[in-house]
């Protein structure tokens, strides 16, 4: 059964990397038929060179191959902001929890093991991976649009922990603070910064003051008074 495509786009396009060419042309063979645009590398050095010039929607990676395992491979791919989000499914002859362990440590979403892969197995996979990917995506993209709203509102937005130290403020509430750099305010007490407590916010407390609320003095006179009681 083919995996649904919407009828205009552009089918998902998957790099399979194995050193052993008849499984490349197996797992080739099987997303072909699922719909899917294929194209492979031989070695980890090749997948690695493919992906930083056209990122796949997905990589099938054997594990053990000569120069650059699929291990360095998927560490490597994980710790570049531009490939981390590319989903793994890496393939091994290993059946045992250790393999599993290894994978998940360095990023895949997923591990299949050769001579069980079969059309279901590897389109569940591939599915499953890439919808995680598209989660992720949509996460992150919620995260940039929360995180440009705070670092423009005109009003002072400020994180603070459970023991009420401000963990991070906004422009705008470090300039109403006389401050020119967060970490001058990070860490102290927001009480003693004279600032308001209104939501709870992901295991934080996440706090909104106005604009309009007078300037306080400069930062290092407030330090000053702080630390000697005045």
């Amino acid at each position: 059964m083919r995996s649904p495509q919407p009828p205009s786009s552009k089918p998902p396009r998957i790099l399979i990397v194995d050193d052993i060419p008849q499984n490349v042309d197996l797992v080739s063979s099987l997303m072909r038929a699922e719909g899917y645009e294929v194209a492979s590398a031989a070695n980890g050095l090749e997948a690695l060179a493919q992906v930083a010039s056209a990122p796949p929607d997905l990589i099938l990676l054997d594990i053990m191959m000569p120069t650059l395992d699929g291990y360095a491979v998927c560490r490597q791919l994980k710790a570049r902001p531009e490939t981390r989000l590319v989903p793994i499914v890496l393939i091994t002859a290993l059946g045992d929890e250790a393999v599993v362990v290894q994978a998940v440590q360095r990023g895949a979403q997923d591990y299949l093991v050769k001579g069980q892969v079969e059309s279901r197995l590897l389109t569940r996979a591939t599915r499953y991976a890439m919808e995680r990917k598209r989660a992720e995506e949509t996460l992150q993209a919620g995260q940039e649009s929360y995180r440009s709203l705070v670092e423009n509102s005109p009003i002072c937005i400020h994180e603070i922990d459970c023991a009420g130290r401000v963990i991070s403020m906004n422009p705008a509430g470090l300039k109403m603070m006389g401050a020119t750099d967060e970490g001058q305010v990070r860490g102290m007490a927001y009480l003693d910064l004279g600032l308001s407590v209104s939501h709870i916010f992901n295991g934080s407390v996440l706090s909104c003051s106005s604009a309009s609320t007078p300037p306080a003095p400069s930062l290092p006179n407030w330090l000053w008074r702080s630390r000697s009681g005045r």
